[in-house]
Protein backbone atom coordinates (compact mmCIF):
# COMPACT_ATOMS: atom_id res chain seq x y z
CA UNK A 1 0.00 0.00 0.00
CA UNK A 2 1.35 3.71 -1.16
CA UNK A 3 2.06 5.57 2.05
CA UNK A 4 -0.47 7.87 0.59
CA UNK A 5 -3.39 5.59 0.86
CA UNK A 6 -1.86 3.78 4.26
CA UNK A 7 -2.04 7.58 5.52
CA UNK A 8 -5.44 7.71 4.46
CA UNK A 9 -6.80 4.04 5.51
CA UNK A 10 -5.44 4.90 9.14
CA UNK A 11 -7.10 8.33 9.11
CA UNK A 12 -10.71 6.70 8.46
CA UNK A 13 -9.86 3.12 10.37
CA UNK A 14 -8.84 5.09 13.35
CA UNK A 15 -11.98 8.17 13.56
CA UNK A 16 -14.72 6.02 11.81
CA UNK A 17 -16.27 9.33 10.32
CA UNK A 18 -19.69 8.74 8.97
CA UNK A 19 -19.99 10.24 5.74
CA UNK A 20 -16.69 11.02 4.05
CA UNK A 21 -16.84 14.15 1.94
CA UNK A 22 -13.93 15.26 -0.36
CA UNK A 23 -12.95 19.18 -1.51
CA UNK A 24 -12.15 18.37 -5.17
CA UNK A 25 -10.94 20.70 -7.53
CA UNK A 26 -8.51 18.62 -10.02
CA UNK A 27 -5.77 19.75 -9.13
CA UNK A 28 -2.78 17.35 -8.26
CA UNK A 29 -3.36 17.17 -4.86
CA UNK A 30 -7.03 17.14 -4.38
CA UNK A 31 -7.04 14.30 -7.02
CA UNK A 32 -4.14 12.69 -5.04
CA UNK A 33 -6.66 12.58 -1.77
CA UNK A 34 -9.85 11.43 -3.99
CA UNK A 35 -8.08 8.94 -5.51
CA UNK A 36 -5.98 7.43 -2.57
CA UNK A 37 -9.72 7.21 -0.68
CA UNK A 38 -11.05 5.56 -3.40
CA UNK A 39 -8.75 2.96 -2.91
CA UNK A 40 -9.29 2.49 0.70
CA UNK A 41 -12.80 3.05 1.50
CA UNK A 42 -16.47 2.27 0.17
CA UNK A 43 -17.11 4.71 -2.69
CA UNK A 44 -20.48 4.42 -1.11
CA UNK A 45 -19.35 6.46 1.84
CA UNK A 46 -17.37 9.19 -0.28
CA UNK A 47 -19.51 12.67 -1.39
CA UNK A 48 -17.09 14.84 -3.42
CA UNK A 49 -17.60 18.45 -3.19
CA UNK A 50 -16.71 21.07 -6.33
CA UNK A 51 -16.76 24.42 -5.74
CA UNK A 52 -16.85 26.66 -9.29
CA UNK A 53 -15.59 30.03 -8.27
CA UNK A 54 -17.00 31.52 -11.98
CA UNK A 55 -13.64 33.44 -11.81
CA UNK A 56 -11.47 32.22 -14.80
CA UNK A 57 -12.78 31.42 -18.17
CA UNK A 58 -12.28 27.91 -18.14
CA UNK A 59 -14.13 27.02 -14.66
CA UNK A 60 -17.12 25.63 -16.69
CA UNK A 61 -14.31 23.28 -18.09
CA UNK A 62 -12.86 22.38 -14.87
CA UNK A 63 -16.29 21.66 -13.20
CA UNK A 64 -16.92 19.36 -16.10
CA UNK A 65 -13.53 17.75 -15.74
CA UNK A 66 -14.36 17.11 -12.05
CA UNK A 67 -17.77 15.63 -12.75
CA UNK A 68 -16.27 13.47 -15.72
CA UNK A 69 -13.59 11.90 -13.19
CA UNK A 70 -16.11 11.60 -10.45
CA UNK A 71 -17.90 9.36 -12.81
CA UNK A 72 -15.16 7.18 -13.82
CA UNK A 73 -14.50 6.61 -9.84
CA UNK A 74 -17.63 5.89 -9.27
CA UNK A 75 -17.96 8.62 -6.30
CA UNK A 76 -21.05 11.22 -6.08
CA UNK A 77 -20.22 14.65 -6.63
CA UNK A 78 -21.75 18.10 -5.72
CA UNK A 79 -21.18 21.31 -7.79
CA UNK A 80 -22.04 24.62 -6.33
CA UNK A 81 -21.34 27.42 -8.42
CA UNK A 82 -20.62 30.55 -6.25
CA UNK A 83 -21.03 34.28 -6.57
CA UNK A 84 -17.60 35.68 -6.04
CA UNK A 85 -17.10 39.76 -6.23
CA UNK A 86 -14.10 40.85 -8.31
CA UNK A 87 -13.61 43.45 -5.74
CA UNK A 88 -12.13 43.59 -2.43
CA UNK A 89 -10.54 40.52 -1.02
CA UNK A 90 -11.04 37.66 -3.95
CA UNK A 91 -9.04 35.13 -2.04
CA UNK A 92 -10.56 35.79 1.17
CA UNK A 93 -14.47 36.10 -0.03
CA UNK A 94 -13.78 32.71 -2.41
CA UNK A 95 -12.74 31.17 0.79
CA UNK A 96 -15.53 31.97 3.03
CA UNK A 97 -18.53 30.95 0.53
CA UNK A 98 -15.63 27.79 -0.42
CA UNK A 99 -16.02 26.86 2.98
CA UNK A 100 -19.87 27.98 3.76
CA UNK A 101 -20.69 25.13 0.26
CA UNK A 102 -18.76 22.61 2.60
CA UNK A 103 -20.01 22.83 6.30
CA UNK A 104 -23.93 22.60 4.32
CA UNK A 105 -23.21 18.80 3.45
CA UNK A 106 -21.44 18.11 6.52
CA UNK A 107 -23.69 16.53 9.37
CA UNK A 108 -22.47 14.95 13.00
CA UNK A 109 -19.70 12.49 12.97
CA UNK A 110 -18.67 13.73 9.06
CA UNK A 111 -15.47 14.03 7.92
CA UNK A 112 -14.35 16.90 5.79
CA UNK A 113 -10.97 15.73 3.26
CA UNK A 114 -9.02 18.80 2.22
CA UNK A 115 -5.30 18.09 0.17
CA UNK A 116 -3.45 20.84 1.55
CA UNK A 117 0.01 19.43 1.59
CA UNK A 118 3.25 20.72 2.95
CA UNK A 119 4.17 23.24 0.18
CA UNK A 120 0.55 24.71 1.06
CA UNK A 121 1.18 24.44 4.96
CA UNK A 122 4.81 26.63 4.42
CA UNK A 123 2.70 29.25 1.77
CA UNK A 124 0.04 29.96 4.61
CA UNK A 125 2.13 30.45 7.58
CA UNK A 126 4.80 32.78 5.42
CA UNK A 127 1.83 35.01 4.33
CA UNK A 128 0.17 35.14 7.84
CA UNK A 129 3.69 36.13 9.05
CA UNK A 130 3.43 39.10 6.39
CA UNK A 131 -0.21 39.56 7.49
CA UNK A 132 1.66 40.51 11.05
CA UNK A 133 -0.58 37.47 12.19
CA UNK A 134 2.46 35.61 13.77
CA UNK A 135 3.70 32.36 12.51
CA UNK A 136 0.40 30.29 12.87
CA UNK A 137 0.08 26.94 10.97
CA UNK A 138 -2.65 25.63 9.18
CA UNK A 139 -4.39 22.83 11.58
CA UNK A 140 -4.72 19.57 10.60
CA UNK A 141 -8.21 19.17 12.11
CA UNK A 142 -10.35 21.69 13.17
CA UNK A 143 -14.66 21.61 13.51
CA UNK A 144 -16.29 22.78 10.35
CA UNK A 145 -20.64 23.08 10.56
CA UNK A 146 -21.57 19.88 12.28
CA UNK A 147 -18.54 18.00 11.33
CA UNK A 148 -14.92 17.84 10.98
CA UNK A 149 -12.43 19.03 8.45
CA UNK A 150 -9.21 17.17 8.06
CA UNK A 151 -6.14 17.73 6.58
CA UNK A 152 -4.46 13.99 6.26
CA UNK A 153 -1.79 15.14 3.45
CA UNK A 154 -0.17 18.47 5.26
CA UNK A 155 2.85 16.26 6.04
CA UNK A 156 3.95 15.39 2.15
CA UNK A 157 5.31 17.33 -0.19
CA UNK A 158 3.63 17.88 -3.45
CA UNK A 159 6.58 16.07 -5.12
CA UNK A 160 5.02 12.83 -2.94
CA UNK A 161 1.39 13.14 -4.26
CA UNK A 162 2.46 14.04 -7.97
CA UNK A 163 4.58 11.08 -7.60
CA UNK A 164 1.61 9.34 -6.32
CA UNK A 165 -0.75 9.93 -9.33
CA UNK A 166 1.93 8.83 -11.73
CA UNK A 167 2.34 5.25 -10.47
CA UNK A 168 -1.76 5.18 -10.53
CA UNK A 169 -1.89 6.69 -14.31
CA UNK A 170 -3.64 8.87 -13.23
CA UNK A 171 -3.69 13.20 -14.62
CA UNK A 172 -4.90 16.13 -12.96
CA UNK A 173 -5.32 19.62 -14.07
CA UNK A 174 -3.67 23.26 -13.48
CA UNK A 175 -5.20 25.76 -12.13
CA UNK A 176 -3.88 28.82 -14.85
CA UNK A 177 -5.13 31.47 -12.21
CA UNK A 178 -1.97 30.20 -10.15
CA UNK A 179 0.07 32.37 -12.29
CA UNK A 180 -1.95 35.58 -11.17
CA UNK A 181 0.77 37.03 -9.30
CA UNK A 182 -2.25 39.62 -7.83
CA UNK A 183 -3.15 36.54 -5.12
CA UNK A 184 -1.26 36.71 -2.58
CA UNK A 185 -0.24 33.32 -2.59
CA UNK A 186 0.53 32.85 -6.11
CA UNK A 187 3.00 35.67 -5.31
CA UNK A 188 4.71 33.29 -2.19
CA UNK A 189 4.77 30.78 -4.20
CA UNK A 190 5.95 32.38 -7.89
CA UNK A 191 8.76 34.51 -6.20
CA UNK A 192 9.65 34.48 -3.06
CA UNK A 193 9.80 31.05 -2.40
CA UNK A 194 11.67 30.11 -5.79
CA UNK A 195 14.12 32.58 -4.58
CA UNK A 196 14.65 31.44 -1.57
CA UNK A 197 15.41 27.86 -2.75
CA UNK A 198 17.88 28.67 -4.78
CA UNK A 199 20.03 30.03 -1.47
CA UNK A 200 18.18 27.46 1.53
CA UNK A 201 17.49 23.82 -1.34
CA UNK A 202 15.49 22.24 1.67
CA UNK A 203 13.69 25.49 3.08
CA UNK A 204 10.52 23.68 3.14
CA UNK A 205 11.65 20.78 5.13
CA UNK A 206 12.90 23.36 7.84
CA UNK A 207 9.89 25.47 7.61
CA UNK A 208 7.51 22.92 8.42
CA UNK A 209 9.18 21.62 10.95
CA UNK A 210 9.57 25.40 12.79
CA UNK A 211 6.22 25.92 11.99
CA UNK A 212 4.85 22.52 13.83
Amino acid sequence: MHIVERTLYELVHSKNPGRICVAYSRGADSTALLVALTNVVDVKRILVLHANHQLQANSGLWEKHCIEHCNQLGVEIEVERLEVSEKGNIESTARTKRYAFFSRFLDNGDFLLLGHHQQDQVETSLMRVFQGRGLIQMSEQRPLGKGLLARPLLNFPREKLVDYLSQKNYSWAEDESNSDQSFDRNYVRSTILPTVAVRWPNYAKALHRVIR
